[in-house]
């Protein structure tokens, strides 16, 4: 059984439901939380882990089912989701093109959910695009792995990236975007903006390090 994070009131997630994996048991994750200057170098996740232990363990079996095998069509529908949004990877990102396949599924499956999906891991995402297509209820966000630089989108993503995200430290988001020019994930409810979840809004969307 999948375990699917219902966020408390009063944060920014209010009233939306996340399926997420194991930042600790991901290797992609575990490499780039050592890589100075990147975003993953500050990692909320893996000190979150830390003190919430049921949690952990939830997402922790996520990751191994996730990993385990591509689910049918009866186990995807197993995976109920009955918020309006739905996150992929709140606490962690994919680490295989299985994992990946096997959201996209569930995905199908909770098809009057409108989905958004963060990740890092650009080419594990597309190679599971390619073999099983996008769902059409769903936007794709890449997230920018280093702190303060927007993230490039090569031209064999560019028609699954939906958003750039990405994270600046208090001083060069002050230097950088002031006014009208701010495009920011300022700490609203998702449920209030929406702008990740929906297609043709800001490509480019930033928030300030807190």
């Amino acid at each position: 059984m999948i375990h699917i994070t219902k966020h408390n009131d009063g944060t920014k997630m209010e009233g939306i439901q996340s399926i997420s994996s194991s930042v600790w048991l991901n290797p992609i994750c575990k490499k780039r939380s050592k890589c100075p200057g990147s975003v993953c170098e500050k990692c909320f996740a893996e000190k979150l882990l830390g003190y919430r232990k049921t949690l952990a363990v939830c997402l922790e079996k996520n990751y191994e089912e996730l990993n385990d095998h591509l689910f049918s069509r009866d186990e995807a529908a197993s995976v109920v989701v009955t918020s309006i949004l739905g996150r992929i990877e709140s606490f962690g990102d994919v680490a295989t093109v299985m994992q990946a396949r096997n959201y996209i599924r569930i995905m199908n499956a909770n098809y009057d959910v409108s989905w958004g999906i963060w990740s890092k891991n650009l080419g594990i995402w597309v190679a599971a695009f390619h073999l099983d297509g996008k769902p059409k209820n769903c936007t794709f966000v890449l997230s920018s792995p280093e702190l303060n630089e927007i993230a490039e989108v090569p031209e064999w993503a560019k028609e699954y990236v939906d958003h750039v995200f990405t994270v600046w430290d208090r001083k060069e988001y002050d230097l950088r975007f002031k006014g009208d020019n701010v495009t920011e994930c300022a700490g609203i409810r998702c449920m209030t903006c929406k702008k990740c979840y929906k297609k043709g809004t800001s490509f480019y969307i930033n928030e300030r390090l807190r």
